[in-house]
């Protein structure tokens, strides 16, 4: 049902979505993995499992930043913690040792800052659209 809402709403559904456990950073590798599934993630998988494992219906919906024809524009695996946090000096040096891939890192910032407003906007006219519950529910 909330599928089906979300493809009303615009959505682009997909069959498949893989989860792996690092940045994929090429668009050849890219298109390897897109012949197990349509899109790419690090996070979606392990939340999702912990919905499934309460039996909790759950819908993923994401944002893309990078096409899958797109490389990233620099190695995004040296300049983050592992918490995901950017590590400021490690990205100062990426951009010092490649100046060139500068333009390539503002765009990709534009395009991943557009991605999240398009995900807000989404998000905000998706839920406000869904019924309202009419059955209490504890919070544990």
């Amino acid at each position: 049902m909330f599928r089906e809402r979300a493809v009303q709403r615009g959505a682009l559904p997909i069959e498949t979505l893989i989860t792996v456990d690092r940045i994929v950073p090429t668009a050849e590798e890219k298109a390897r993995l897109a012949f197990f599934g349509e899109a790419v993630d690090m996070e979606s998988a392990i939340i999702m499992s912990h919905f499934a494992a309460a039996t909790v219906p759950v819908l993923t919906i994401r944002a893309i930043s990078d096409a899958a024809n797109e490389d990233l524009p620099i190695d995004f695996d040296r300049c983050l913690t592992p918490q995901g946090a950017i590590r400021p000096m490690s990205l100062v040096n990426a951009i010092v040792r490649r100046p060139s891939k500068l333009p390539n890192l503002v765009r990709f910032g534009r395009q991943s800052n557009q991605a999240a407003q398009r995900l807000a906007t989404f998000l905000d006219e998706f839920i406000t659209a869904l019924p309202v519950a009419q059955e209490k529910v504890a919070i544990v």
